[in-house]
């Protein structure tokens, strides 16, 4: 099952809140209750409670089979289903490229991030059996610097900052999560992609899109 990170860290220290904690897989669950302050923070809600939902359906039945829970932060990328750049504008594409469009963000994004590739990969490989063998989480992250992201912009599309595609006058407050994923990445054999070539796809298929754009 695809959860979220969202499901371990409270939404305070996800969003808010600066943490010295370190998350892991193994983290207690966030449990919240209404009022939510925002739509983000009722998403982190619905995730802890659907993971407790899991346990608890586990508890009670005992079945055959095992659960595990994949719990990506802001996952960055491709997606193969857009079909133009507003398509891109959601989601975890969306916190990464509205400041690269020139959005001047005042709510802070976490600074956790994974491709795209990364997730689909271990949904894939957590079916295989001999490598998990029960029930358990897996956090999928990879650490990241967000004022990076205009880096890749200047070192790959500085002809997109032109056309008026992209900017590199926007604004992106970050709040600092200490979110350890070694263990994912131990079991499954696997090194996550970085966040220059998180944001190197999705900033490419983005103006891709807007060069089709251009020509109809």
């Amino acid at each position: 099952m695809t959860s979220s990170e969202g499901a371990l860290i409270p939404y305070p220290e996800l969003y808010e809140l600066a943490s010295f904690n370190t998350f892991t897989d193994a983290s207690p669950i966030a449990t919240s209750n209404p009022p939510y302050p925002t739509a983000i923070a009722a998403l982190c809600a619905a995730y802890s409670q659907a993971l407790v939902a899991t346990n608890t359906f586990l508890a009670k039945n005992k079945p055959h089979f095992t659960v595990v829970n994949l719990m990506p932060s802001i996952t960055l990328g491709r997606n193969e289903l857009a079909t133009s750049s507003k398509d891109l504008l959601e989601g975890g594409n969306l916190q990464a490229l509205q400041h690269l469009r020139g959005d001047k963000v005042s709510s802070k994004v976490p600074s956790t991030t994974v491709h795209v590739d990364d997730v689909a990969k271990i949904q894939v490989a957590s079916l295989d059996m001999q490598k998990v063998e029960k029930t358990q989480n897996f956090m999928l992250n990879s650490d990241s610097l967000w004022y990076e992201a205009e880096e890749v912009v200047k070192k790959y599309y500085t002809d997109d900052v032109k056309k008026g595609w992209l900017s590199l006058k926007g604004e992106q407050p970050v709040n600092a999560v200490h979110l350890d994923s070694t263990r994912t990445q131990k079991v499954f054999g696997m090194q996550f992609i970085g966040f220059e070539k998180q944001i190197k796809d999705l900033v490419g298929q983005y103006v891709e899109l807007k060069a089709k754009e251009e020509k109809k």
